[in-house]
């Protein structure tokens, strides 16, 4: 492995990271994986792996160096032993692309064609990765074009997969065409180029005409008008008693200042209330009296407990009050974040800290899969915090009849990183692949407004307390991708299974490499 090679792949995982937010240079991820193709030529199988490796290594730790501000910051950890944290989740990420390197080699060498079986194999390891461990979707590799509204309409077919195999297919035909031994005339006559050229034409086409398509069919949707109140509370006093009263302060008088704009649906961010809402006496009348006093729904997060066989379980909750001050839905989180809400295998992690404000008592208990909460105009879905990540949670509810999708997270943890603007790119593709609208409302920002298409209609600043208001438009189609999920890369994955598998027969038959 000679130290050009080992650049190359730096570079490669550079670029991918600068194509995610906060930089958000999305056109470098079509030609990221360029050098790393380059590198790989003529390498041998462990080489392959390596390589690849360095490149997961240095893009996890470009976009998930925020691991370290929220471990030492929140969890009280030093900052080596932060860093050690961060590390860890790297270098596991690091493996899916190090395989990926080392099956790009062996398909080649098996004399599958490299280009072709390119994406198929990058989105078979990022479907994997979805669900390995309980899943960590994090910035898969075709949420960097969120904000580029043509290409992302294929979402609504191939989820945010089919984004990403567009974009590794390019990569391939590039380093095709520029390193392939052979004249340019010749280059352009194979089946590889055409394939790939109608492949991103037609993208761009279907994009384009169900934007209109999407456009046409808001104009007879149901409209609903919603205020995100955005309280800005920080972190570090969140969960300090002596808070309370400032903080509900803080949230009926964003409320109550938004009744002026005769909002339909009020909504607080996630455990906006430093409290069990409802079982606390002193502060919880004073919300149901702001609801009435608005005559709006109310959408809050709270940390809520339940006692069960004299057992007491904590939940990460979202009430919905109704202009009445009654509960009108209730949901606890589903999907909790491992050492974040709980810690797995504690038995065996003693020296684990949870990441979270201290409520009170234990770990989280999850909740159970929701069907919606019924408002007059429709259907809501609420997701909490890292619940929008994952796409088969917003799917589920979208076909229990679910018209809006709401994320309400508290992205305080984050601070001023990159990580309040990544987690808000991946929100887009809730939106795109179910044809539905989904709001968004944080602590600390990023909040905001993001219309069926996946147009981001209005975003809030980081750290500024402020409500706004938009008026949403509802609808009731239910997209492909809605009806049946993952079908793309679940075919992706079973052929490159089936493929590998003749890759080891051809290779067994004589093919000589390089072990």
């Amino acid at each position: 492995m000679k130290l050009k090679d080992i650049l190359l792949s730096i570079c490669s995982g550079l670029f991918l990271t600068l194509s995610f937010p906060k930089l958000g240079y999305a056109y470098l991820a079509w030609v990221a994986l360029v050098p790393l193709f380059w590198a790989l030529r003529g390498k041998s199988l462990k080489c392959s792996f390596y390589l690849g490796y360095i490149v997961g290594f240095v893009h996890f730790s470009g976009i998930l160096y925020w691991i370290v501000h929220v471990a030492t910051t929140y969890g009280n950890l030093p900052y080596l032993l932060g860093i050690v944290v961060m590390a860890l989740l790297v270098l596991y990420l690091s493996v899916y692309i190090a395989i990926f390197a080392l099956l790009f080699n062996f398909f080649g060498k098996a004399g599958l064609n490299q280009v072709l079986w390119a994406p198929v194999l990058w989105v078979s390891l990022e479907y994997i990765r979805s669900l390995a461990l309980t899943g960590f979707p994090w910035e898969n590799l075709g949420c960097s074009q969120f904000s580029v509204l043509k290409i992302i309409q294929i979402s609504d077919i191939f989820g945010v997969y089919g984004i990403s195999f567009l974009i590794v297919l390019v990569n391939g035909l590039i380093f095709y065409v520029l390193w392939e031994p052979i004249p340019w005339f010749q280059k352009i006559k194979r089946y590889e180029v055409f394939l790939t050229l109608a492949t991103v034409s037609l993208t761009f086409l279907y994009g384009g005409f169900r934007i209109n398509h999407i456009e046409s069919l808001e104009k007879e949707a149901t409209h609903l008008k919603i205020t995100l109140v955005q309280g800005c509370i920080d972190q570090a006093i969140k969960w300090n008693p002596s808070y309370q009263e400032e903080t509900v302060n803080i949230y009926q008088h964003l409320t109550l200042d938004a009744k002026k704009d005769s909002p339909d649906l009020i909504i607080w961010p996630e455990t906006a209330t430093p409290f069990y809402f409802l079982k606390e006496q002193e502060y919880s009348p004073i919300i149901l009296d702001t609801v009435k006093k608005t005559g709006s729904f109310l959408l809050l997060g709270s940390p809520a407990y339940e006692v069960e066989d004299g057992e007491t379980r904590i939940f990460n909750r979202a009430y919905l009050i109704s202009p009445e001050a009654k509960v009108a839905g209730i949901y606890d989180k589903v999907h909790l974040v491992p050492f974040g809400e709980y810690v797995p295998l504690q038995r065996f992690l003693p020296f684990a800290k949870k990441l979270v404000g201290n409520v009170g008592v234990g770990d989280f208990y999850p909740g159970e899969s929701s069907k919606g909460m019924p408002i007059s105009q429709g259907k809501l879905g609420v997701l909490i915090c890292f619940e929008s990540i994952f796409p088969e949670l917003s799917r589920d509810l979208v076909r229990n009849g679910v018209n809006l999708l709401v994320n309400i997270t508290n992205d305080a943890w984050f601070g001023r990183t990159s990580a309040p603007y990544q987690h808000f790119s991946m929100a887009v593709f809730r939106a795109v692949e179910n044809r539905v609208p989904l709001v968004r409302c944080a602590n600390t920002g990023v909040s905001g407004f993001i219309d069926p298409c996946g147009r981001i209609k209005k975003t809030s600043p980081l750290f500024e307390r402020l409500s706004m208001t938009e008026s949403v438009k509802m609808m009731g189609i239910k997209s492909f991708y809605t009806r049946y999920g993952d079908v793309f890369a679940i075919l992706c994955l079973f052929a490159s299974i089936l493929w590998g598998m003749k890759g080891l027969l051809i290779l067994k038959k004589g093919v000589e490499y390089d072990k």
